[in-house]
């Protein structure tokens, strides 16, 4: 009776092998796997066929191991295969988030890639540590100390860089081996820190070429800036609000005082550190009063565009020209997502309830009820005539924060629930504050840093201060094709604000513009999607392993 279940077990665990194999060999033939792999696997086949009837006619076990002999084989063929067709993968490596994703070099479909996130973040809560790709499975978040390979955005921690790069593509079955790999990055990024990813990217992960391009760069390949070429320089000025997505929050929409023109200004104008990149990529040819550019496969690119850049740890603002971002042009404003939430967990603490050591209830908090708003002096007239308790003001917004055992995440509180007393009283039992001005006085600093102390530019003044050292032909062009990018473009009422105020300082016959794309903290990754389509551009841009194995970075 051993016996004969013994054989049952292996005949049907060699049925099932055997259909594995059999759609493996099957994957094989259809993309033609013989003649990309280095080594020729067709000897395997007979010999599969060979076993798979000895053990269907044998009932040893050592067989049944055996037979699993080959199915290693042709997993490893088929990492090979995926490998081959999914040959350049882009990697956005954003302060809070890591966005990355593969594609096929002859897919005709790599604008619809959409990118893995993951929380380039470890954390710890005094007990054991957690990546960045378990925190949103875990249900208590509270008091988590978080540990970013990033300082004050420029990385620094590679060691806890290549760890959280190892679990998170690991998790997402993605093999950078033998691929292209496209790394956008700053234009303040540091020279050694471009040659440790290289030998990070090139020695760790043994990839076949990499790019390292400015991420405004990639902003200014995403769809909606390449549609707004032909009819910028024919745009009129816009009026306040005209744009779409109106903020709810928004109070009033007078004049806004400007910023005062004595403010003294650390915003750093990054030097140019990069080398002129190759006279096919990025040469112009004058011909009349318009230039004529180099012919790509690619979408084509704004003649001049201006890029608003504004991440977790800063706020980057640089003119691109022909697709090229001019280096010298770039400032960098030390206010990003991070300083707003910060800001907005001090406020909370010293006026409500103590969130000092809660980042991430603080962080879906800002995500939910924070705006900017058209006037701030008119909206802190309006929290002082009202009565948050006796009257529903427009400004006014009830925040329950989770305590992870009832409530996983923080949410607004209903107005329908506010006028209810069993809701209230409901509500009331769970941990609620009721925000007014901190709403708009967290992102405000985005526009007035002089707020918290901090001695340089806001997002206005560094914008205008771009445009004006721009030359005189491109600062109209400049004017009207603004695209907002980065996390923070999804502040309600951030882009009319921006909007509002440069209109007031812009000269009047300048066309205003200022675009945004639905999701704009993955601007940077379908840009980087949309170049890397482009033969000619990888041709240029990529640094291919021989030349680094002989030159070295420096070569780039």
């Amino acid at each position: 009776t051993h016996s004969h279940s013994l054989t049952l077990h292996s005949l049907t665990h060699t049925h099932s092998l055997i259909k594995r194999h059999i759609e493996c060999w099957s994957d094989l033939i259809e993309y033609k796997m013989m003649q990309k792999l280095e080594v020729n696997y067709s000897f395997l086949f007979p010999v599969l066929l060979f076993l798979s009837w000895f053990a269907a006619s044998t009932p040893w076990l050592m067989i049944d191991i055996l037979l699993n002999l080959p199915f290693y084989f042709f997993e490893f063929a088929n990492q090979r295969l995926m490998s081959v067709e999914s040959r350049v993968v882009v990697l956005d490596n954003g302060v809070s988030c890591l966005r990355f994703g593969s594609f096929s070099t002859d897919e005709e479909a790599a604008s619809l890639v959409q990118p893995k996130v993951v929380e380039n973040v470890v954390c710890s809560d005094g007990t054991s540590t957690i990546l960045g790709l378990d925190l949103p499975d875990l249900r208590d978040k509270s008091r988590l100390v978080y540990h970013r390979p990033f300082e004050q955005g420029v990385l620094t921690d590679f060691h806890l860089q290549q760890l959280i790069w190892t679990s998170s593509f690991a998790a997402n079955g993605l093999s950078l081996e033998g691929a292209e790999v496209v790394f956008p990055i700053h234009a303040d990024a540091f020279h050694r820190t471009q040659t440790t990813l290289a030998e990070i990217l090139f020695e760790q992960f043994k990839v076949e070429a990499i790019a390292l391009p400015y991420a405004c760069e990639m902003v200014a390949h995403s769809s909606q800036i390449s549609q707004a070429v032909s009819s910028s320089s024919r745009s009129t000025s816009s009026s306040c609000g005209a744009d779409q997505g109106t903020s709810t929050a928004t109070v009033a929409q007078p004049q806004t005082p400007t910023t005062p023109a004595g403010v003294a200004s650390r915003a750093e104008v990054l030097p140019q550190k990069r080398a002129k990149r190759a006279a096919t990529s990025q040469h112009v040819t004058a011909s009349g009063s318009e230039g004529t550019s180099i012919v790509h496969r690619a979408p084509k690119v704004p003649r001049a565009a201006l890029v608003i850049d504004s991440g977790y740890s800063a706020t980057r603002i640089g003119a691109v020209y022909d697709g090229q971002l001019d280096a010298d042009s770039v400032i960098r404003l030390d206010v990003g997502g991070q300083t707003i939430t910060n800001y907005l967990k001090d406020i909370v603490s010293y006026r409500h309830v103590d969130v000092s050591r809660e980042q991430h209830a603080v962080e879906m908090m800002k995500r939910d009820v924070c705006c900017v708003v058209s006037n701030v002096h008119k909206a802190l007239r309006t929290q002082r005539k009202r009565n948050c308790f006796d009257d529903v003001s427009p400004i006014s917004i009830r925040y329950c924060l989770p305590d992870y055992a009832n409530v996983a995440r923080g949410f607004v509180v209903p107005l329908e629930a506010e006028g209810s007393s069993l809701q209230r009283h409901q509500h009331n039992d769970l941990s609620t504050v009721q925000l007014w001005s901190e709403r708009f006085q967290a992102p405000e600093i985005l526009l007035s840093p002089q707020d918290i102390g901090l001695d340089c530019m806001g997002i206005v003044d560094c914008i205008h201060h771009v445009i004006q050292n721009a030359p005189a032909a491109q600062q109209p062009v400049l004017a009207s094709n603004i695209h907002l990018s980065g996390g923070n473009a999804n502040l309600p009422g951030l882009k009319e604000r921006i909007e509002m105020e440069l209109r007031e300082v812009l000269a009047d016959d300048f066309p205003l513009s200022i675009s945004s794309n639905e999701i704009p903290s993955q601007d940077v990754f379908h840009g980087a999607v949309s170049a890397a389509r482009d033969a000619s551009w990888r041709q240029n841009n990529m640094l291919q392993r021989e030349t680094y194995a002989e030159t070295g970075w420096s070569a780039s």
